[in-house]
């Protein structure tokens, strides 16, 4: 093992160690979040600095694991796996999501219906426990409630230090088919069918309309079968405005450079970059798109959205639901909020007790997670998205925990196994870390625009190339 994530480890226990001896919380720094939730600051809680905690620890190209710190980005794993021709069997679209963010998190994406969430595939965690023990957790070691328990638990069960994540042969290519389909109904069939013939690698979903769809398949290959399509230079078309376009002329077949695939929504995070043009004073059109590139990628998008604390103007929810309810979601979407497009994403379930993750059921079946994204037309994304939780609350389908979170905390619990929960943060000595309906609820206290302020700022920092720092409060 590195010599120098030795010595991060050790200190870092260090740490945790004085501060359950001291029976402090303790709130963790880190370099960057893909949440949508509003940062909340820790009150006196300790502070421990992990944005160091971001190297690649280790790579076996014979056995197909990764050892990785929990830091490391989308883009910093691929670029690592890329160099012995393999590849996670699961890459979250935006390249600067962490895998520990990804892991606790419980990040999905379109190879999921085969692979599960990022989390199903890792082989071993290194972790700290809240007073500073260091273990080792597998799927079948005497920590292995833990290990399942961590998925989706965002931080809240214990530090994870090191994460070992299983690997597949990496291509060159993807090459996608794009079928158009005239009805939610119809692209849910095509999904579902796809899913149970087992002849591709990527299978998701787009609804630009009420009457207009897509199913996009990939698969992995070497060669150039089609004509070549890229998204990830700023010359490049945003991905969803692509697949618009290519739905209503009928669809057709192209080859996408590997990346370029993986990180296909980077440009606009999904379509959400479209509400930065009116900032601007600007019509989103190829012009003004290359020429606000620099703030229109994820990592930039994410850092005005914190920045300007207008969360609650948008919905950005996702639900994975049983086939049969995703209907609701997408027909509430239609009758008021007409947030378009829609992303469908199929994800098979989990039995294993990770009790938290939004896949997971009593028997093995088929999910679909139905993502919403944007400025409702209803101008109340906050009721919006209480409607939506409400819609799903007496149903065995979950909602992702990145997002706003309105529930009650009786509500939360009617949904997650609190009994369960409350026994592994006891026994594993979880009580420095912040309790899971705590840290993902959201308060109304949140609702406080910095609009002028944080546009300001991302705009300074992407073309300055520089911080702002407006001081502490």
């Amino acid at each position: 093992m590195s010599q120098t994530h030795e010595a991060k480890v050790l200190k870092l226990q260090a740490q945790l160690a004085d501060i359950f001896k001291e029976s402090r919380a303790v709130r963790f720094k880190r370099s960057s979040t893909n949440s949508t939730r509003q940062r909340v600051a820790g009150g006196n809680a300790a502070e421990i600095d992990l944005t160091d905690l971001n190297e690649i620890v280790g790579l076996d190209s014979a056995a197909r694991y990764i050892d990785i710190e929990p830091g490391v980005p989308m883009d910093a794993l691929i670029a690592a796996t890329l160099q012995a021709n393999l590849m996670p069997l699961v890459v979250p679209e935006f390249p600067g999501i962490t895998a520990g963010g990804a892991v606790q998190g419980g990040a999905l994406e379109s190879s999921s219906f085969k692979y599960g969430q990022l989390n199903d595939t890792v082989l071993e965690y290194e972790m700290l426990l809240g007073d500073g023990t260091r273990i080792v957790a597998t799927p079948d070691n005497e920590y292995a409630d833990l290990f399942h328990g961590i998925a989706t638990s965002h931080g809240s069960l214990s530090l994870v230090t090191r994460i070992r994540l299983k690997l597949e042969p990496a291509t060159k290519y993807v090459a996608l088919d794009i079928r158009p389909y005239g009805s939610a109904a119809a692209v849910t069939e095509a999904i579902q069918t796809h899913t149970k013939e087992n002849a591709v690698d990527f299978i998701e979903g787009l609804l630009f309309s009420e009457t207009l769809g897509a199913v996009i398949t990939g698969r992995l290959t070497d060669k150039a079968e089609h004509p070549i399509r890229r998204f990830g230079r700023n010359i490049d078309p945003w991905y969803h405005r692509y697949m618009h376009q290519t739905a209503a002329e009928g669809g057709k077949s192209i080859t996408v450079p590997l990346v370029d695939y993986l990180f296909r929504y980077d440009k606009g995070a999904f379509w959400m970059g479209e509400h930065l043009f009116p900032l601007f004073g600007v019509k989103s059109n190829p012009v003004t798109r290359f020429f606000l590139a620099p703030i229109s990628r994820t990592r930039k998008l994410y850092d005005g959205l914190h920045a300007m604390n207008v969360q609650h103007e948008y919905v950005v929810q996702d639900f994975y639901m049983d086939w049969n309810d995703a209907a609701r979601i997408v027909n509430y979407n239609a009758s008021g909020p007409k947030i378009y497009p829609v992303w469908m994403c199929p994800i098979k379930s989990v039995t294993t007790p990770q009790k938290l993750s939004s896949h997971y059921r009593d028997g093995e079946e088929m999910l679909l997670n139905v993502g919403i994204y944007g400025q409702p037309a209803t101008g109340n994304a906050v009721n919006d998205t209480i409607n939506l939780e409400k819609l799903i609350l007496n149903l065995p389908s979950r909602k992702m925990l990145y997002a706003q979170t309105f529930y009650s905390q009786e509500d939360f619990w009617t949904k997650y196994d609190q009994d369960w929960y409350s026994g592994l943060r006891t026994k594993y000595k979880a009580a420095p870390f912040r309790e899971l309906w705590s840290k993902i609820h959201t308060p109304n206290s949140a609702f406080k625009s910095r609009r002028v302020r944080g546009f300001i700022q991302v705009a300074v920092e992407a073309l300055w190339g520089k911080n702002v720092v407006w001081g502490r409060k």
